[in-house]
């Protein structure tokens, strides 16, 4: 399946770039000839809501079960429980939980796209999904 080139994208791209061109629009970085880095596609304008919300997550991630470790511990030992260790790993355990379930929640909540709302509402419930990459294009060509 991999092509001569030893890359497994190029017969993709090769299927996706005709039409690309000829809507004027681009795949990527291979109408730009450069690769795009992550420093690239996290800078991006459009990415920028996504990546605060990521960045705000991590440090919850980071410091939040931290916190809670060391607070529950503290406030156990003080009341006299010899297991303040295992209060404040549970704690901890929970506290990180809690993150990765407002961050899912946040995800879910994200407004949709234009793509998105317009196969939801053009397929009524048989709208499997928003239409991406190549079938975007095709879509986005025709005119009705």
């Amino acid at each position: 399946l991999t092509p001569a080139s030893g890359n497994p994208w190029a017969g993709r791209l090769r299927l996706a770039l005709p039409q690309a061109r000829a809507h004027g629009r681009s795949v990527g970085w291979a109408m730009s000839g450069r690769p795009r880095t992550l420093f690239s596609t996290l800078s991006a304008r459009e990415n920028q809501v996504v990546v605060r919300k990521l960045m705000a997550t991590t440090g919850f991630m980071f410091t939040l079960p931290i916190l809670t470790f060391f607070l529950v511990k503290y406030l156990a030992v003080h009341a006299g429980s010899p297991n303040g260790d295992m209060y404040g790993g549970f704690s901890a355990i929970f506290a990180a939980n809690l993150v990765v379930a407002g961050y899912v929640i946040m995800a879910f909540r994200e407004d949709q796209g234009e793509g998105e709302k317009q196969s939801k509402e053009g397929a009524g419930s048989a709208a499997v999904g928003p239409k991406v990459g190549i079938w975007k294009l095709q879509d986005n060509g025709k005119t009705d």
